[in-house]
């Protein structure tokens, strides 16, 4: 079956609109090859979003789901959204690049030295180019060479840095130090500066090392990172999830509230609550919020977050989700519930669905950060006696091949 991502290219390849010009040194190597991880980034905005809102019809259509797609919410920053951001440190013939990663024609990974990528915030490319430099001395080479990643989050007003080293001994401590020193002089909205010891993992931070209460040492400044949401303010762990694009969220948030219909009798379960975004910012709606998450630094988050905010009526539970996990909680709830799903780009794990379609909740949303998940997870509510009554498509990723959804689902 035709993938999301192949729909969207091919309307893009068909489109007629006339490429956009990137501004100078934009999604631009050092060599000057153009990086083509962000497929629509040379698309003006109107465009993308038509392309977009055609290749969400087209994949309904292709896999004839529930519901009909509603237009995409567009972002209100298309570009330079990304708060989040990384760069995978390559040594090769003694030269350090601080790169995204790309694939070679034999499947192998190679350094996209890009000098500013489109999406990310303006700054992120600054503080990676002046890292890089001084990576390049000799002094540092052999830290270079411990070093797996270089992790960004914040806007430009406070910007958390955490790096990814492969070892651990007082000369990359020091040179770490030296490091931090040197960069919150040339950025002083650097809050934060920590080092994480991580054997070497595709993924940027690997699962062991995220769980480990002592691979994550502070250099100076703050562990936990602040994510502003319209007027209101959360925060969460370096090594906990947040969403990349806070402009959207505001309207996002809405989005589910609108679709949710949170009252005062229900109870709210926010599963995969992560910082408590959503169970929090439902929670003056409805008699209780029940959140569940399996990351202890994002349940630490969400706790505080409950705190700072002066919530009482929002618990928040450290639990890997299952359908073995799940059923006994439901069970326990005697009153009418209402429940919203933001898993990963995984998707739910074996029973998290059944389990809840057997609880009867009036009404469910579930967030879909893959879209391709989309056919596979909506058989299973269909299954369970569920079914699509909205499906409200918001642009979480400007300029790349992906959009997140959010479908109401009712009995």
């Amino acid at each position: 079956m035709t993938t999301f991502s192949d729909i969207l290219l091919n309307l893009r390849r068909q489109s007629k609109s006339k490429p956009a010009t990137l501004p100078k040194n934009e999604c631009t190597t050092y060599r000057g090859s153009v990086c083509t991880i962000c497929p629509l980034i040379q698309s003006n905005y109107n465009d993308e979003l038509r392309i977009k809102n055609e290749a969400i019809r087209e994949f309904w259509r292709m896999h004839r789901l529930d519901g009909k797609p509603e237009s995409i919410i567009a972002s209100p920053l298309s570009r330079r959204y990304r708060t989040n951001s990384k760069r995978r440190a390559f040594v090769t013939d003694n030269r350090v690049l601080l790169g995204l990663t790309g694939m070679d024609d034999e499947g192998k990974i190679k350094p996209l030295d890009v000098r500013q990528c489109g999406i990310e915030r303006l700054l992120h490319s600054g503080i990676y180019a002046y890292v890089q430099q001084w990576l390049s001395s000799e002094a540092s080479y052999m830290f270079a060479r411990a070093l797996n990643y270089v992790i960004l989050r914040g806007d430009d007003r406070r910007i958390t840095v955490l790096l990814s080293v492969r070892d651990e001994d007082n000369r990359i401590k020091r040179d770490c130090t030296l490091l931090s020193k040197s960069l919150s002089r040339e950025f002083p909205m650097v809050v934060g500066f920590l080092l994480i010891k991580d054997e070497y993992s595709k993924y940027y931070m690997s699962d062991k090392a995220v769980s480990d209460p002592t691979a994550l040492q502070k250099i100076f400044g703050e562990r936990d990172v602040v994510q502003d949401v319209g007027e209101q303010q959360f925060t969460h762990s370096v090594l906990g999830f947040s969403q990349t694009n806070p402009s959207v969220l505001p309207d996002f948030i809405a989005t589910v509230h609108d679709l949710i219909s949170p009252q005062p009798h229900h109870t709210l379960y926010d599963l995969y609550c992560g910082y408590g975004l959503f169970g929090l910012s439902l929670a003056p709606n409805v008699e209780k919020v029940i959140g569940v998450e399996m990351s202890r630094h994002s349940v630490d988050s969400a706790r505080t977050n409950a705190l700072r905010m002066k919530i009482t009526n929002a618990r928040f539970h450290i639990g890997d989700l299952s359908g073995l996990t799940l059923e006994p909680m439901l069970k326990k709830q005697k009153t009418p519930f209402i429940a919203v799903l933001d898993p990963p780009r995984s998707g739910t794990a074996p029973g998290v669905i059944e389990t809840l379609a057997m609880a009867k909740p009036d009404r469910v949303v579930h967030v879909f950060c893959d879209i391709e998940r989309l056919p596979y997870e909506l058989k299973r509510w269909r299954q369970g006696g569920y079914r699509a009554a909205h499906v409200i498509p918001v642009d979480m990723f400007p300029a790349t091949g992906n959009v997140e959804v959010a479908v109401l689902l009712e009995p």
